[in-house]
């Protein structure tokens, strides 16, 4: 086959996936200048719609598949199409049973060489995999015409992310669901079979709740080397779903376990934020390779609203959830897990679909959670080059407490706990860390970012503290904190003044003596700069009660406020 009649096919299959009205506008734009090139791909178009058997547009009756045989099987109804394939929905009648299959079969027109060799991996694939999330492999022949077929177990199902929201499944349920997904995926890398192809279309739920992974088209055997294989590379960057393939597929890479990690990742942050994480135009893949390989994906809650109120109530409605709790369960693990397994480079994902798993499966037991937190950092990074200038104070302060993230504070606490209490401060600090991060995601999200006030970015945050953290009081309680520093740090001395006196009034807050202690002493030091000098000595005082009995760290925060003091005493005229 020549290098035009490969290309002309792989376009054509492409084309038939377009709506009709923009097919020629696209074809255009795919074929360019090449003249022959179209000439080959609108003749193989006319082929297949005189053929019948693969429009869509095209009755039933038409087809001269239905009422044949496939082996046993009866052809009973056209189902769906999709590459170089064709589905039937067939059945097997015997004595005492009936047997509901699908029938795949090559479409007529599309029997070359290379099409047939990738129908016939497909086929030796499938019938090496046996696992209850997978579509059972029956049987396969040759037909009438030499067109190689096999028969499925026939699954009435409907997408993954369609069912979780007609049966408006919360994100704990998503996430149990998907974790049947990973199952499949899973047995197929340790049977040395990656899909490649893994999306909501290809994975179907049944009334029963059960998930059936399906299409192994493009899959590939682990240690095939199809690197140098011309043909195979350009179906699989023409086969690729942009919303869903992995960076490294644009590029014609070898696809291995990492590929499928990503898709699984685009999958699990559909079923949570109801939008994918880039936004991407099917039609220009080298820019939506780019957009992958530069950008980090947007914050879910951001995914979430991206589309406006209306369908982000829809989404919220789907998963029987409020905008704030949103927030909180997407907060923390679960975005990292996300970040992890959607990094741009494979070597930063999950090792493997199991690893991602059992990150799920902590996250729902509200354990610690393996992923390392890098992509957040790398989500950081990039924040603060695109807005370098406009956010540079605001940034430099945050980046300051996001890194160190009170490190006196914390140093404080996990001198004098055991080790569960220990892994409480840690998700506590997770918390709080994303809570900043996620004032750093609202301003990155303003349209013009050279305009952007961070005062205002801070104050919206304040507003919101206490609904954020309703179920982590004790994070909350050091959120705000950490942003009473952030005003300081931009001279905004009545926001920090403000969030402090709410602080001291949290409900619990005398449970959190480090933070109070804290809090006090900043205030005080407010108060001083107004001239409040009996308030400032009661703040000081109170402050000063805790920290001597406590070591290490606490005599930093013990002697500042005795200089502060003396200041105060001075300005009194004391000696």
């Amino acid at each position: 086959m020549t290098p035009l009649e490969r290309a002309a096919i792989q376009l054509a299959r492409d084309a038939l996936d377009v709506e009709p009205a923009q097919r020629e506008d696209w074809l255009r734009q795919q074929c360019g200048d090449d003249a022959a090139l179209a000439a080959r791909v609108h003749a193989l178009l006319r082929q297949i719609e005189l053929d019948g058997d693969a429009a869509t547009r095209a009755p039933d009756d038409a087809d001269p598949l239905l009422g044949t045989h496939l082996g046993p099987f009866r052809v009973l109804q056209r189902i769906g199409r999709g590459g170089m394939g064709v589905v039937y929905r067939g059945e097997r009648v015997g004595e005492d049973f009936r047997q509901q299959v699908a029938l795949k079969l090559i479409r007529r027109g599309f029997d070359f060489d290379d099409i047939r060799a990738r129908f016939l991996r497909e086929r030796r694939i499938l019938a090496r995999l046996d696992h209850p999330n997978l579509a059972r492999f029956i049987d396969g022949g040759v037909g009438g015409g030499g067109r190689p077929w096999f028969a499925l177990e026939y699954v009435q199902g409907t997408p993954i992310t369609r069912w979780c929201d007609e049966h408006r499944l919360g994100l704990r349920a998503r996430v149990r669901l998907l974790l049947q997904v990973c199952a499949a995926v899973q047995y197929a890398h340790a049977q040395l079979v990656v899909h490649r192809d893994l999306k909501p279309g290809n994975i179907l739920v049944d009334a029963a709740g059960h998930v059936h992974l399906l299409d192994f088209g493009i899959a590939r055997l682990l240690g095939d080397d199809d690197a140098g294989d011309a043909a195979t590379t350009l179906a699989q960057r023409s086969v690729l779903t942009p919303g869903y393939a992995a960076p490294e597929q644009f590029s014609g890479a070898t696809a291995g376990v990492a590929t499928d990690v990503y898709a699984l990742g685009v999958v699990a942050y559909e079923l949570v934020a109801g939008a994918l994480p880039h936004v991407v135009a099917a039609d220009d893949l080298a820019a939506a390779a780019r957009v992958l390989r530069e950008q980090p994906p947007a914050s879910l809650t951001q995914a979430l609203t991206r589309d406006g109120q209306a369908l982000a109530q829809q989404r919220l409605q789907a998963r029987d959830t409020s905008l704030a709790a949103f927030r909180r369960s997407v907060r923390g693990d679960l975005a990292r897990i996300l970040d992890t397994a959607l990094a741009a480079e494979p070597a930063r994902r999950y090792a493997s679909v199991q690893a991602l798993a059992d990150d799920l499966k902590r996250w729902l037991a509200g354990e610690p959670v393996q992923v390392s937190g890098t992509a957040m950092g790398y989500r950081l990074r990039k924040f603060v080059a695109r807005n370098r200038v406009a956010m540079a104070l605001g940034v430099v302060a945050l980046v300051a407490l996001v890194g160190g993230l009170g490190a006196t504070l914390w140093q404080m606490r996990e001198a004098r706990i055991q080790r569960n209490d220990a892994l409480a401060a840690a998700r506590r600090a997770d918390a709080v860390r994303d809570y900043l991060m996620l004032l750093l995601g609202d301003a990155s999200a303003q349209k013009d970012a050279s305009r952007v006030d961070v005062r205002e970015v801070f104050h919206r945050g304040a507003q919101r503290l206490r609904d954020e953290f309703r179920d982590q009081p004790e994070a909350g309680q050091t959120a705000a904190l950490m942003l009473s520093d952030l005003f300081l740090q931009v001279a905004d001395l009545d926001g920090a003044s403000a969030l402090l006196e709410q602080l001291l009034q949290w409900p619990g807050i005398e449970a959190n003596p480090a933070v109070l202690a804290h809090a006090r002493y900043n205030l005080a030091q407010i108060e001083m700069n107004r001239g409040h000098a009996q308030r400032t000595g009661e703040l000081l005082r109170q402050a000063q009660a805790w920290w001597h009995g406590q070591p290490g760290a606490a005599a930093v925060l013990l002697n500042e406020s005795r200089s502060t003091q003396a200041r105060l005493e001075r300005a009194q005229g004391h000696p």
